[in-house]
């Protein structure tokens, strides 16, 4: 009896299955339960409607017939994107309709690719188009025009589908390269622009750069030190040394926004060293000497490694502060890179990827709603260690308390945000670790700092760089992410080192 009972249970539950993997009725336009229906209809010989929808020139003027084949989940009432003036100069009469189960058109539970292009052709037909007609599938739609392509290649002008395909393809295109145009920006100054509220040079192309002097005064300082700024940020974020070293020390510290951040114009030809060239005619204008201080920090990294290469007679010395790095740099082993990329968090890896190989495509990227875009720019909490997050928020409730703002992207995030992520991971004129040691007399260092729990910026590509460059002071903080110079005392460390040639202690 136990089998028996077994047997009558798997049939139960072989019937209840059957039963939850039915799906429920359509509620089919027209009939009591269904939707109304709304539209003209043609009857098929099979017995069910297809609903249609007829735009442009009328059929009996037209010089083309076109029908249209919707996509997923859309339906004969999308438009197609082509303008009004041209479908009346060429006398264009456009055919859509609901395919099978879509809209007001009746399902058809023996729906077929072939049944696809024979719905076409009963459409055709009953509206009179002709013996020819044209086509054009879109998304989705595609496939019903295969179909056709084979099952009635004598109805649809098989030598013009081609044209009318390369024309959608040049509409598409077209819309394409709308959607991949940045705004522009709302350069500060202009009448649609942020106000200028901060001291600015005119660079020799015409641009602004607006800057931050703090410090001891430029004149009595023995000390010059610029420092370049990270990803979104600018010129109003402090560098974390404190005013008693400052003092004692007689530092005098410039601080700028980089091209399109904050209140610098933009630059639609920011590259690698032009970011050099923008920090020695700033250094120039304010006649700060033949000499000065640099530290950059995270994406201002790229900047001083840039000034490294093209103006190193100009540096006292370097501070590198988890500075950014190029997962592309030629020196860096394969197999290297590759495992501190896939490190990245997946919408990272695309957006580096895309910036990389195909930049013009970066704004379009960002722009989707479709996928996650860029990590750094939402600020994914998975970016930032335990110590990162403790730092922010104590930054946060800083910046809340003086009703600070910031100002990095106010006028472009594609001129300041992505620009910068565009040209750190562009193709670089030079391999950062094959450049020469600038203080050969060893009358200034440069130092690289970095966090061992950073998150950003991988620690493995970093100790590869000191490994390759050893004349280069490498730091590094075993409890540290990648905002740890922010907090313990490590500026004052950062600066004793840079200035004063300082051993910090073991960290």
């Amino acid at each position: 009896m136990l089998t028996a009972a077994a047997a009558v249970l798997l049939a139960v539950l072989l019937g209840w299955a059957y039963q939850a993997i039915q799906p429920p009725p359509p509620r089919v336009c027209g009939t009591p339960n269904g939707p109304p229906v709304t539209s003209p209809r043609i009857k098929l010989r099979d017995g069910r409607y297809l609903a249609y929808k007829e735009a442009g020139t009328p059929k009996e003027k037209a010089k083309y017939k076109v029908i249209r084949v919707h996509g997923f989940n859309s339906g004969k009432d999308s438009e197609f994107p082509a303008s009004q003036e041209l479908v009346d100069e060429l006398g264009v009469y456009l055919l859509s309709f609901d395919r099978a189960g879509y809209g007001e058109s009746d399902p058809n539970p023996k729906r077929t690719v072939k049944s696809e292009a024979m719905d076409i052709q009963e459409l055709a037909d009953k509206l009179e188009l002709g013996s020819k007609f044209y086509l054009i599938g879109t998304s989705m739609g595609g496939y019903p025009a295969w179909s056709c392509l084979n099952y009635i290649p004598h109805s649809a002008v098989t030598g013009m589908l081609t044209a009318a395909a390369a024309v959608l393809l040049a509409v598409l295109l077209g819309w394409a390269y709308q959607a991949i145009q940045p705004p522009p920006p709302r350069v500060c100054g202009t009448p649609n622009g942020p106000p200028v509220t901060s001291p600015r040079i005119k660079l020799r192309d015409g641009r602004y750069l607006a800057y931050k002097e703090a410090g001891t005064p430029k004149e009595k300082a023995k000390y010059k030190v610029i420092r370049v700024h990270g990803f979104n940020s600018g010129k109003d974020s402090e560098f974390p040394a404190s005013q008693e070293l400052v003092d004692e020390l007689g530092v005098y510290l410039l601080s700028f926004d980089r091209a399109g951040y904050g209140e610098s114009d933009p630059n639609p030809k920011r590259t690698v060293k032009s970011e050099a060239m923008d920090i020695q005619e700033l250094a120039d204008k304010l006649e700060l000497g033949s000499k000065f201080y640099l530290i950059g920090t995270s994406m201002g990294g790229y900047p001083a490694w840039s000034c490294l290469n093209y103006i190193p007679h100009r540096l006292a010395g370097v501070a590198l502060v988890a500075p950014a790095v190029n997962y592309w740099w030629p020196s860096f082993p394969a197999n290297l890179s590759r495992m501190a990329y896939k490190k990245l968090l997946v919408q990272d890896q695309r957006t580096f990827w895309i910036a990389h190989h195909f930049p013009s495509l970066l704004y379009g990227w960002m722009s989707q709603k479709w996928l996650p875009a860029s990590a750094a720019i939402q600020g994914h909490p998975d970016l930032f260690s335990p110590q990162d997050m403790e730092i922010m928020r104590k930054m946060k409730a800083h910046a809340e308390s003086l009703k600070l703002q910031n100002k990095a992207a106010q006028q472009s995030a594609f001129e300041s945000l992505h620009r910068d992520i565009m040209v750190l991971f562009s193709n670089w004129e030079f391999d950062p670790m094959k450049l020469s040691n600038p203080f050969r007399e060893n009358e200034g260092n440069v130092d690289i700092w970095q966090g061992y729990e950073d998150r950003i910026v991988p620690v493995e590509l970093q100790r590869y760089i000191a490994q390759k460059l050893p004349w280069i002071r490498y730091r590094e903080n075993q409890k540290g992410g990648h905002l740890f110079a922010s907090i313990d005392g490590w500026g004052d460390k950062i600066l004793k080192a840079l200035l004063l040639g300082e051993e910090p202690p073991a960290i």
